[in-house]
């Protein structure tokens, strides 16, 4: 895993950002995790540091297509984007697709935390590189 990471959380909700940002600290401890509650703080953080990382809510980025995964991506070589929601229904896993998310999980899955964090630890060890996958995790 690559020392100092950064990455940025986006979320409205308060609470899950606290809880997801311990989780991910605990695994990484030396890892900067940026917390954003909304597309325009986020583009702020990205702007400040250039993340590794954007781990999204798609409720927290109602720009569709001109998303800010989208905008991170641009300015951001080698960032990798990671979009969640509460449901798993396709048109969620479809919206993450259209921001150009490498993964998409739905957070309200059993073992959430520890899938995504085991695939950020593939993305970091693997030589090949990440697919959108439509299999709701």
């Amino acid at each position: 895993m690559r020392e100092n990471l950064k990455i940025i959380l986006v979320d409205h909700c308060a609470d899950f950002r606290v809880a997801l940002k311990k989780h991910l600290c605990k695994r990484f401890p030396g890892a900067r995790v940026s917390e954003a509650n909304d597309a325009s703080a986020a583009l702020l953080a990205a702007g400040k540091a250039v993340p590794d990382i954007l781990i999204f809510d798609l409720e927290a980025d109602p720009l569709g297509s001109a998303s800010v995964a989208k905008l991170v991506r641009r300015t951001c070589d080698g960032v990798i984007v990671i979009a969640l929601s509460g449901y798993a229904y396709p048109e969620y896993q479809q919206a993450a697709s259209d921001r150009s998310a490498d993964l998409f999980f739905c957070k309200s899955a059993d073992g959430f935390a520890d899938n995504l964090i085991q695939d950020m630890e593939r993305c970091f060890t693997s030589h090949e590189p990440l697919k959108y996958s439509d299999v709701p995790r």
